[in-house]
């Protein structure tokens, strides 16, 4: 037997006309609202973008973690969590090989 209740409609979340998110995020609730890191899979950029309210009705403009320019495949495989009240992420530089970790203050 399942759970019961019901969703509610979902709320796109803006991420502008020059990103494209790919299956590439993760999702972290981070001092009670909903933070999303996401890879760019035209740009190979990482980028950041939250919520206003706790239910994500509203999202602020995109914040870049890694730009990936050099290597056009950073931010795959990313994982956000909260780490004592702040947004970090760990994820695959894919070229360089390298696990990368970073921090929003």
């Amino acid at each position: 037997m399942g759970a019961t209740g019901t969703w509610s409609v979902a709320v796109p979340v803006d991420l502008s006309d020059t990103h494209s998110a790919s299956v590439k995020t993760s999702m972290a609730v981070v001092n009670g609202l909903p933070h999303v890191v996401y890879y760019d899979t035209d740009t190979g950029a990482l980028w950041h973008v939250w919520g206003t309210d706790a239910l994500g009705g509203s999202w602020l403009d995109p914040v870049m973690i890694d730009d990936g320019v050099a290597v056009h495949n950073t931010g795959a495989f990313c994982s956000l969590a909260n780490i004592n009240g702040h947004p970090a992420v760990a994820y695959q530089d894919e070229t360089a090989g390298w696990l990368k970790y970073a921090v929003l203050d």
